[in-house]
């Protein structure tokens, strides 16, 4: 293995080998695959169904030691699928499951593509077991498409159980993948079927029977034989998890931590979701690492406004592997229901109660502790102007501005390195703006003492718009020079004996505060 993974280069060829590869001399043989040489860094080729690729032929040691599989799932677009690529010997599987597929890979191995069909697409699946010597597509059991991913076949003449050590029963197929059960089979029941379930459908069907197989392609399928004129159930298809992503309080857009709906066989629930400002929204199928490129549910629109009439909302959700539309309720308290039907998911929300917005701000810095809500840092109000005066801030001392509340929901820092570990301050610079966003890291931070401070701060509602913080006040530096200016001056002759009432028009020696000057009296 070591060797052929070393003897490989950009420009070696690639070896495709599975069940339907196109061009290849026959199916799963290591020995003669499918030769495929790189054109312009990618390896270009078609199959149907699994295959497997490798960068050495021969035995199925050669081929599997220098073998390449998929590195987590397939994520699905509209047209295309890609997947990253690492070492090892299993099958890849379809990206989408009874169609001829192209795909193509990048020539480091690192990636592959696959371009999907567009538009609405037909499979082929075939009833198969002993009366058609377990064939993989037997013309003669080749199901009818009934629209919708259901296929049916009716059975002309009986199809027999037939021998047990032989395999009896019978599969579904669709050339290349085969559909067993773990049900027992019994008449007009619905039955679970799946490539990964082993066992058949040990039972016979009379002539005139029907065979009904439900494709769900990533779910469960189903086969429905109908003796007596029943038409099967058709399945609710339902996701194992649902969870709420979007503006929550607490977790914004995180699926790791996002909060898992109830389950009731086809109803999912949550009660009491806290929406912030924006309260966009949709709904995940897991909070793992896969989670954004997994299917997803949510609106067909993005940024699709929920309409209340007596505090409720009620919305058709799509559902698609990878990016969906947010729905938007704005901020609120809400009750959430997910119910899945024959004809898809409905949501409906109810206004479980108001988010109660606080509107008063206040101050916290080392100056007072961090006290998280002290009211004597309280700021006045006027409008979107906050505004707060103190006697004095000595240099290096930092804030913020928060919500006049436990907790730190809602917090304004300065404009730096967004996150906490390497948040440095920001310097204040009195009588300059600056800017101030919500969330922010950054302490405010003041260089020099002042004294007769003023705080003011202009909220902004727009969320991209920074708000501004303003600082006034008086340094020492400052303080000092108006001392000085403000101290009486003695006045001297040119002699330099001191005069009590100096004379307009006369020149005089002026000492103000240690400051000498020559001056005219006026």
């Amino acid at each position: 293995m070591a060797a052929a993974l070393t003897a490989w280069s950009a420009s070696a060829q690639l070896y495709v080998t599975g069940a339907n590869v196109a061009g290849a001399s026959g199916q799963w043989n290591p020995g003669d695959p499918l030769e495929v040489a790189a054109e312009n860094g990618e390896y270009t080729f078609e199959a149907t169904g699994e295959f497997k690729i490798s960068i050495a032929k021969g035995t199925w040691n050669d081929f599997n030691g220098g073998a390449y599989m998929l590195d987590g799932v397939w994520t699905t677009t509209d047209n295309t699928a890609t997947a990253n690529l690492k070492q090892g010997d299993a099958n890849i599987t379809p990206a989408k499951a009874g169609v001829a597929i192209t795909y193509v890979v990048k020539d480091d191995l690192s990636a592959i593509t696959a371009q999907l069909p567009s538009g609405p697409v037909t499979l082929n699946f075939y009833v198969t077991g002993g009366f058609a010597d377990w064939d993989s597509a037997p013309a003669d059991y080749k199901m009818t498409s009934k629209g919708n991913n259901v296929y049916s076949y009716t059975a002309v003449s009986e199809l027999p159980l037939g021998d047990i050590e032989a395999g009896a029963g019978f599969k579904i197929t669709d050339g290349t993948s085969w559909y067993g059960t773990t049900d027992t089979p019994a008449y007009n029941t619905t039955l679970n079927a799946s490539t990964a379930a082993q066992g058949n459908f040990e039972i016979s069907v009379p002539a005139g029977g029907e065979i009904i197989f439900t494709y769900v392609e990533g779910g469960q399928s189903t086969v429905y034989i109908k003796t007596n004129g029943e038409e099967p159930p058709v399945p609710v298809q339902t996701p194992d998890h649902l969870y709420l992503v979007g503006d929550l309080a607490g977790n914004a857009w995180t699926p790791a931590t996002a909060p898992e709906l109830t389950k009731e066989g086809t109803v999912f629930s949550i009660s009491n979701v806290e929406m912030g400002t924006t309260g966009n929204f949709s709904f995940l199928t897991s909070n793992g690492e896969t989670a954004w490129g997994d299917l997803r549910y949510g609106a067909a629109t993005d940024g699709e406004n929920l309409v209340f009439t007596d505090n409720e909302a009620t919305l058709n959700l799509i559902s698609k592997t990878g990016d969906v539309g947010a729905i938007v309720a704005g901020p609120g308290k809400f009750d959430m229901t997910v119910t899945f039907t024959t004809s898809g998911a409905v949501l409906k929300v109810t206004k479980a109660g108001e988010v109660v917005v606080v509107e008063d701000l206040v101050l916290v810095g080392s100056f007072n502790d961090w006290a998280e809500n002290d009211p004597a840092f309280q700021m006045t109000k006027n409008g979107d102007t906050y505004t707060y005066t103190m006697a004095a801030v000595e240099a290096g001392a930092e804030f913020k501005i928060k919500t006049a509340e436990e907790g730190w929901t809602t917090s304004w820092g300065a404009e730096g390195d967004p996150s906490w570990t390497e948040a440095q301050p920001v310097a204040v610079t009195p009588n300059v703006a600056i800017n101030a966003w919500p969330g922010s890291g950054c302490n405010f931070m003041f260089e020099n003492a002042l004294s007769n401070v003023t705080f003011t701060f202009v909220r902004s509602n727009d969320p991209a718009v920074a708000s501004t913080l303003t600082v006034a006040g008086t340094s020492a530096i400052e303080e000092v020079e108006a001392a000085a200016t403000d101290a009486p001056a003695e006045y001297y002759n040119l002699q330099g004996i001191r005069v009590l009432a100096p004379e307009a028009g006369q020149l005089y020696i002026v000492n103000r505060a240690g400051k000498v000057s020559k001056e005219i009296a006026r």
